[in-house]
C-alpha cells in the first residue's frame, strides 16, 4: 500500500530534523546519509536538495579544515568559508533555513572553541575580540558579542565594519536608537569597510534590498546605502559634531570637492560620499540653528550633484 502525501512528507521532514541535529554536531557524513534518505523519498523536493548541496559543500571544506594548523588559522579557516557558503547558497532557491542555521551553529561554535584557547592565553588583541564577538553574534547572543565588541571598539574607534557589526547586534535586541546611530556612524566614516553580507537584521537588510533594487553595484551600493538611509528616514537618529569633527568635515568635503572638478572619471564613486558629508553638515547648522543661507547653500550644492536627492530630501 502506498504511503499517503501527508505521511511522504512526515517523513522527509523528521530524515531532515536528524540531519540538522547531526549537522550541529559536526556529523556531516551521517546527515548527508540521512539527507540522501529523504532524497530517495522525493528526488524532486527543493529543500531535500539544497541540503544535500549544503552538506556536500562543508563536508569538503571540513576535510580541508582538519589539516589546518594553529587556533587562529582554524578559527578564520571557518569564518573564510562561511562567508564563501552565504554566497554559495544564495545561488539556490533557499528553502531550508533550519538547515542553514544547523551549519551556522557547527561552524561558529567550532571558531568560537579555538578563539577562546588564544583567549585564554591573555591576549587582548581587538581583531581576536572581533572575531569572538562575531560568533557570539553568529549563534544568536547578541548581548554576549556586544560585550567583546564594543572591548574592540575602545581600541579602534575609528573602526566602520566593527561600528555595523555593534549597530546590528543593537537592531536584533530592539535598542534601536543605538542601531541607528551606530549604522550612520559606519556609512559616515567608511562605507567600503563594511561588509553587507554578515549585516541581518531588518532594519538594514530592507534598507540594502531596497538601494540594490535601484541598481547600483556592490562598490557604489555601499556609497549610496547613507543617502538613502537618511532619504528613507532609516538613519533618522543624529548627534552634535564636536569642533574637531566639524573641522575634519569640512576639510573633507574641501578635498571631495576639489577631486570632483579635478577627475571627471571618479565622479561616480564621489557624488554620493560627498552628498553624505554634506548631509551631515546641513544637521550640524540646524544643530546649532545657524542662518538659513549656509544651509541653503549647501543644498544647492546637492541640487547640482543629484537633482532627484535633492527633490526627495527637500520634500
Amino acid at each position: 500500500m502506498e504511503k499517503s502525501i501527508p505521511d511522504v512528507k512526515e517523513n522527509i521532514a523528521s530524515l531532515l530534523q536528524i540531519s540538522r541535529d547531526c549537522l550541529k554536531k559536526g556529523d556531516l557524513d551521517k546527515a548527508k546519509s540521512e539527507i540522501e534518505k529523504a532524497l530517495s523519498i522525493d528526488f524532486n523536493e527543493t529543500q531535500v536538495i539544497n541540503a544535500l548541496k549544503f552538506t556536500n559543500f562543508w563536508i569538503e571544506r571540513k576535510i580541508r579544515f582538519q589539516n589546518v594548523a594553529g587556533h587562529y588559522e582554524r578559527g578564520i579557516f571557518l569564518f573564510k568559508q562561511w562567508k564563501s557558503f552565504i554566497l554559495f547558497a544564495s545561488k539556490f532557491q533557499i528553502e531550508d533555513e533550519l538547515t542553514i542555521y544547523a551549519l551556522k551553529y557547527w561552524v561558529f561554535n567550532q571558531s568560537l572553541y579555538h578563539f577562546n584557547e588564544i583567549l585564554e592565553s591573555g591576549t587582548d588583541d581587538p581583531e581576536l575580540l572581533i572575531k569572538i564577538g562575531l560568533c557570539y553574534k553568529n549563534l544568536g547572543d547578541y548581548c554576549r558579542a556586544l560585550e567583546y565588541l564594543e572591548s574592540a571598539l575602545q581600541i579602534r574607534s575609528e573602526d566602520a565594519g566593527l561600528m555595523a557589526e555593534i549597530a546590528d547586534c543593537y537592531a536584533f535586541i530592539n535598542e534601536v536608537r543605538a542601531s541607528k546611530i551606530f549604522f550612520r556612524e559606519a556609512f559616515f566614516i567608511d562605507p567600503q569597510s563594511i561588509d553587507l553580507y554578515s549585516l541581518e537584521s531588518l532594519l538594514v537588510k530592507k534598507l540594502i534590498s531596497r538601494v540594490k533594487a535601484l541598481g547600483f553595484e556592490e562598490k557604489l551600493l555601499k556609497e549610496w546605502i547613507p543617502i538613502y538611509g537618511v532619504l528613507f528616514g532609516v538613519f533618522n537618529v543624529k548627534r552634535e559634531l564636536k569642533a574637531l569633527e566639524l573641522g575634519k568635515l569640512k576639510q573633507s568635503i574641501n578635498t571631495l570637492e576639489h577631486q570632483y572638478e579635478e577627475d571627471p572619471d571618479s565622479r561616480e564613486m564621489l557624488v554620493p560620499g560627498l552628498i553624505n558629508k554634506y548631509f551631515w553638515l546641513i544637521d550640524y547648522y540646524v544643530s546649532i540653528s545657524d542662518s538659513k543661507d549656509r544651509i541653503e547653500d549647501v543644498l544647492k550644492k546637492i541640487s547640482k550633484l543629484n537633482p532627484s536627492v535633492y527633490e526627495l530630501y527637500s520634500n
